[in-house]
């Protein structure tokens, strides 16, 4: 005889399944709700943000921030409040955003983005466990882009685009955990660059020709 499971007993089984999410979504809101602080500053300046109960263990090389008596804390390996966690914004007196991001246990974690008070973006970070860690890109007053690249350990690393505005050109620059490098020992440090190059210059030893002019053509 074939086993047999009633359809009542699996509408039952998806019921209680579903009660118990909404009930835990219920919970998780509850608690953003709970730990969620706004501080409005003398200034007319507002931050808005969450905290967590929940502790972490700190370490040295970390800047933790944490809120205690109406203001959020910058310490360097430790922290005695509770600490920032979820969503963080800070707003301008004429309400316009100052500086939006997320933090993870009180650590700068995710994507951050600053504005100036023209309202154009100022820059954009990646971080990473309280480490700009990830793509940058910096901005002028107007907003356009000014300089971008990675960031590894709060420091530049690999290939930089800069722009330069007073004769509308840009360069690249190379970087090696925050150490300025050549173009040559960007390529070598890199395996895959190295095979790259070396593909390149072997096609075009196979494929181009010298013009009159001693230019290389196709």
């Amino acid at each position: 005889m074939k086993p047999y499971i009633s359809y009542s007993l699996l509408l039952s089984y998806f019921l209680l399944t579903l009660q118990g999410s909404y009930a835990q979504s219920e919970m998780d809101l509850l608690e953003q709700v709970q730990n969620r602080i706004t501080i409005n500053h003398d200034n007319g300046e507002k931050e808005v943000f969450t905290v967590t109960p929940k502790t972490a263990k700190a370490r040295s090389q970390r800047l933790y921030h944490w809120y205690q008596a109406q203001r959020v804390q910058q310490t360097q390996g430790g922290y005695t409040g509770k600490l920032l966690h979820g969503n963080y914004n800070r707003y301008a007196p004429n309400k316009q955003l100052m500086l939006q991001g997320t933090y993870k246990k009180g650590l700068a974690d995710g994507n951050w983005k600053e504005w100036r008070p023209n309202h154009r973006l100022a820059k954009e970070e990646h971080w990473k466990k309280g480490q700009q860690d990830g793509k940058a890109r910096h901005y002028d007053e107007q907003g356009k882009l000014l300089l971008q690249g990675k960031m590894k350990d709060g420091k530049w690393h690999g290939k930089v685009w800069i722009f330069d505005a007073a004769d509308s050109s840009y360069r690249w620059d190379y970087y090696k955990q925050g150490m300025q490098i050549s173009r040559d020992g960007y390529i070598q440090s890199n395996l895959f660059r190295r095979t790259g190059r070396f593909f390149e210059q072997t096609w075009h030893s196979i494929f181009s020709r010298k013009a009159d002019n001693d230019d290389i053509i196709e």
